[in-house]
């Protein structure tokens, strides 16, 4: 069975591994800290299937790069998620 790839767009590690503990298992994920190196990644041989880009990446605005990606006709059908992060001094209820 093929493991679907995820490329998370997150310049913290800890959502890497989240992301990796919680679906890991079932998806193969990519994690890519810095927003240049995102469209050359997904015009590659081995395009994601899923982008998950954190709006808190410093570097390029990604909401500049969700545009880009959904206006070129060779990135335009990979499905963008974009990750909001909140936190909270008490944690998660």
């Amino acid at each position: 069975m093929k493991k679907y790839k995820i490329l998370l767009v997150d310049n913290n590690k800890q959502s890497f591994d989240y992301f990796n503990e919680v679906i890991g298992s079932k998806y193969d994920i990519e994690l890519i800290k810095k927003v240049e190196n995102v469209k050359n990644i997904v015009l590659s041989k081995n395009k994601p299937d899923l982008i998950l880009l954190n709006t808190s990446v410093i570097g390029k605005d990604v909401y500049e790069l969700g545009q880009s990606l959904k206006r070129d006709a060779m990135t335009s059908e990979v499905p963008l998620i974009f990750i909001v992060e909140h936190s909270d001094k008490d944690g998660i209820k």
